[in-house]
């Protein structure tokens, strides 16, 4: 199933599908944090912003930003 990054449930793992590529400045974004599709993300929290781990590192996103990462768990 794929669905946005923001619908994982906390603690939840998942791939990344892809990323939206409609805004660019968006994928820009996620982009320079390394987030490419194929990784292996899990969701820690998703408010009051959406943190995820990838490898060691633990990201914060906006609720909009992380919409636009498609995750296939």
């Amino acid at each position: 199933m794929i669905l946005p990054l923001c619908d994982l449930l906390p603690g939840q793992h998942a791939r990344v599908e892809s990323i939206d590529e409609e805004n660019r400045e968006d994928l820009r974004k996620v982009l320079t944090l390394g987030i490419l599709p194929g990784d292996e993300v899990e969701l820690i929290r998703r408010s009051p912003s959406v943190v995820f781990a990838h490898g060691a590192t633990q990201f914060a996103l906006d609720a909009r930003l992380a919409e636009r990462i498609r995750v296939e768990v």
